[in-house]
């Protein structure tokens, strides 16, 4: 269970005991439960308002603890999740394949041509096409279905949970297809694919396949335009 979702359960349990506590409260007093129509109406009235503070106090939290995560998980450029967060999600993803049986894909993304971009234009015009990447890969992939990741300068991750290849490749055409366009075609992406195989120990297995196929698809491409 998250940290967050803890904090709440205990305080909201606090909060449904303060609520009862007027009742017991009068009950230990008197001897009975409220009988006349105003005793009932004021032992509601404040279990009301104790609970009506109390979702106010559990809103705030979490509110409050949801940006916190969410500053801690996002690339501040792209919008995207970051590197931080990859790690952990890749870890959970690789495991939960491996004993459901129920496969996922990676994809490893590079920006090509960033570099002589930023030397032509300044790092402020780069800056733009990363922002744009990030727009394009959140507009382009399923909430917490897909998930896009900034994984380093001008690289980039998609982890599709419980997808198969197919879906990749589709997601992928579509993702250079946008970048093309909305690019203007002087810089363009290269799109690495990897599975989940039996043979893979670990996350790291997976994180080295996709990127040594991103590569080799950027040799694949050189030949193509060459």
């Amino acid at each position: 269970m998250p940290r967050t979702v803890r904090i709440l359960f205990v305080i909201g349990f606090i909060i449904a005991i303060l609520a009862v506590v007027p009742w017991i409260s009068d009950y230990a007093e008197t001897g009975h439960w409220p009988e006349r129509p105003m005793e009932f109406f004021n032992e509601i009235t404040a279990s009301g308002i104790t609970v009506l503070l109390g979702a106010l106090i559990i809103f705030l939290i979490y509110e409050h603890h949801k940006d916190v995560e969410s500053l801690l998980a996002t690339d501040h450029l792209t919008g995207v999740y970051n590197m931080r967060f990859f790690s952990d999600k890749i870890r959970w993803v690789f495991v939960a394949s491996r004993r459901t049986g129920i496969g996922s894909t990676l994809l490893f993304i590079d920006i090509d041509g960033l570099k002589k971009y930023n030397d032509t234009y300044g790092h402020m015009e780069g800056n733009r096409v990363l922002e744009m990447a990030g727009d394009i890969l959140l507009r382009s992939t399923r909430r917490f279905v897909d998930w896009p990741f900034r994984i380093g300068g001008d690289e980039f991750a998609v982890l599709m949970e419980f997808s198969g290849r197919k879906s990749a490749e589709a997601l992928a055409h579509r993702l250079k297809s946008r970048f093309k366009k909305e690019g203007g075609g002087e810089v363009t992406l290269t799109v690495g694919i990897s599975e989940i195989k039996n043979s893979m120990k670990d996350e790291k297995d997976w994180i080295e396949a996709a990127d040594a196929e991103m590569y080799r698809m950027k040799g694949v491409e050189k030949g193509v335009n060459a």
